[in-house]
């Protein structure tokens, strides 16, 4: 599992297994991986990464309310 993967599923090691977090954890996990192989530089992925759970971290904030 790539480093990337990695630090992503650590977000969520708080939670209970149930919890939609962890379940979104488990489903986007893959397309972590597969975009941080992605051919770009480490910037762009950076990038695209924070974006990503920028939003993420939204959609909890109304999902948990």
């Amino acid at each position: 599992m790539k480093e990337k993967t990695r630090e992503f599923l650590g977000k969520f090691q708080n939670y209970e297994n149930n919890d939609i977090r962890v379940i979104f954890g488990d489903i986007f996990s893959e397309f972590i991986e597969i975009l941080n192989c992605a051919d770009l530089s480490e910037k762009t992925l950076q990038h695209l990464n924070d974006i990503f759970e920028k939003d993420m971290n939204r959609f909890f904030e109304k999902v948990c309310e």
